[in-house]
């Protein structure tokens, strides 16, 4: 676990978020140690989101006890800075865990991931903080975070010219910020293996350009937070990839991760990885993507070159 945290801590990330429930001791001990913030989360759903989920078959009966241990185990650490008491979930019972919460512990504020916002001290929001939409209406009147925010998928070393949207674009529903395409014809056709052999059409790997997307670009993303004085920060969707979600996002086996970290499941950065850490630190450095060996591609083709860099001024010699 240090190991991992470490890796974050190298990409510049000051601050995690437990999605979607509590970590064990050892985490907030670590964070306590290695200076990481931590948004506490004990909740997903605060009612049956999956058929054998602690919604469905706990919360009932055991909200209430959870979260008197949860908060008598965690109120000492120096890392926890803000609680959260639920993720893309609803119900009047938000204003029973917010009080519940203050009284176990009136010294932090509390928040949700994009629920019941009405009740929460700090204005969250998921996917919900991508949309143009969302930065058309007027300033929240809370303090406002992204609790997940970038939603950016990312093969380390695969590479496309066309900009894809995972809903499409234009998009009325979704609202995406616009990117343009590398070039007007994709320049790389390889994948995984040939398309008769996929078993759903979702199963391709996705670009490492950040050009590959829910609603916004990690660099767009970056944009709205640097120049909004009201944009607090944001937790983006993930930091490594992780078991679990291949079937609903990426069409199921053979696919058997999610691939929206930053890093990868072995703790090998992507680009993105790079892309953070030239923002979120003052270490000087320099990455310079794609490779140059790719498959399928003739001798002499021209591909889209980016660096990433600390430095104003890149020069070849």
């Amino acid at each position: 676990m240090k190991w991992k945290l470490s890796l974050l801590k190298e990409m510049g990330v000051n601050a995690i978020r437990t999605a979607h429930n509590p970590a064990p001791p050892m985490f907030y001990d670590l964070c306590d140690e290695m200076g990481f913030l931590v948004m506490d989360e004990i909740f997903d759903g605060w009612m049956r989101k999956a058929k054998m989920d602690y919604g469905a078959q706990a919360f009932n009966d055991w909200w209430e006890r959870d979260m008197t241990e949860w908060l008598e185990r965690n109120r000492n650490h120096p890392s926890i800075i803000i609680y959260s008491l639920g993720n893309e979930t609803k119900g009047e019972i938000a204003k029973e865990l917010v009080a519940k919460c203050h009284q176990l512990d009136p010294s932090r504020l509390v928040t949700s991931g994009h629920s019941a916002s009405e009740y929460m001290d700090v204005f969250g929001v998921n996917g919900g903080s991508e949309k143009q939409g969302f930065y058309q209406k007027e300033r929240p009147l809370k303090p406002f975070v992204a609790t997940e925010a970038p939603h950016t998928w990312q093969t380390r070393g695969y590479y496309r010219t066309k900009t894809w949207f995972r809903d499409g674009y234009p998009n009325k529903g979704q609202q995406p910020f616009a990117l343009p395409d590398l070039t007007q014809e994709e320049v790389f056709s390889y994948e995984w293996a040939p398309r008769d052999q996929w078993v759903n059409r979702k199963q391709h790997f996705n670009s490492s350009y950040d050009n590959a997307m829910v609603r916004i670009s990690a660099r767009k993303n970056w944009e709205l937070m640097r120049d909004l004085p009201w944009y607090s920060g944001h937790f983006r969707w993930t930091g490594f990839d992780y078991y679990g979600e291949a079937s609903y996002v990426h069409g199921g086996w053979p696919f058997r991760l999610f691939m929206g970290g930053a890093l990868d499941v072995a703790g090998f950065e992507k680009d993105l990885f790079y892309f953070y850490q030239s923002q979120w630190t003052k270490k000087p450095m320099v990455h310079i993507l794609p490779h140059w060996t790719h498959p399928t591609l003739d001798k002499g083709t021209e591909i889209p070159v980016w660096y990433i860099l600390t430095a104003m001024r890149l020069s070849f010699l």
